[in-house]
């Protein structure tokens, strides 16, 4: 799974009599560090339609993010 691919195709498999399973791409959970017995987040988007796959202790970013404050309304603030 390259970084620039947002969609792959996984089947899904049933493992005893109740229990369905899809797998991880390889790539991903390398890049995430998963492995056997890791736990993984679920979360549903607001319709329930898709799910959000999340490891449960993301690596943090050394992203910045500037919020312009003067733009907005006082009510936002």
């Amino acid at each position: 799974m390259v970084a620039d691919d947002i969609r792959t195709k996984r089947k899904i498999q049933q493992l005893g009599s109740s229990t369905l399973a899809v797998t991880l791409p390889a790539d991903w959970a390398r890049a995430h560090g998963a492995q056997k017995g890791d736990e993984l987040l679920l979360q549903c988007d607001e319709s329930g339609g898709s799910l959000l796959l999340i490891p449960e202790s993301p690596e943090p970013t050394d992203d910045l993010t500037t919020i312009d404050a003067d733009a907005l309304e006082p009510a936002a603030l």
